[in-house]
């Protein structure tokens, strides 16, 4: 439970950064700026120059394959990364929470032990 805890208190302290970069990650893979293609649109350009590859030389098609398999892979990962920016919230109560729970835990550490099974 202590981990879990943990974990949940650096989610939630950090909410604002987690969203952040999730939508930091997911503007360069899906949907780029103003300075620069998003990933998923270059390579889209690769993987048409590929096909021109493979018109003229056969042998290629796997690498355009895998090129397009690697962008179906990009669109699956930008939307996992806008799912879970989604759910990222800010909580002050839950966090409130989380805190007094985890100071209980190392109040009862340092009277029964350090090891939470001690406890």
């Amino acid at each position: 439970e202590e981990q879990e805890l943990v974990e949940e208190r650096t989610r939630l302290a950090n909410a604002e950064q987690l969203r952040e970069l999730a939508d930091e990650a997911q503007i360069a893979l899906y949907e780029g700026g103003e300075e620069r293609e998003s990933a998923l649109d270059q390579l889209q350009a690769s993987v048409r120059a590929l096909s021109g590859l493979a018109r003229l030389d056969p042998s290629t098609e796997g690498l355009r394959e895998s090129a397009e398999a690697v962008g179906y892979q990009l669109e699956d990962l930008s939307g996992s990364l806008r799912e879970y920016r989604d759910r990222i919230e800010f909580d002050p109560r839950r966090l409130g929470h989380v805190e007094e729970r985890l100071a209980l835990i190392h109040s009862l550490q340092r009277k029964y032990g350090d090891q939470i099974e001690d406890v």
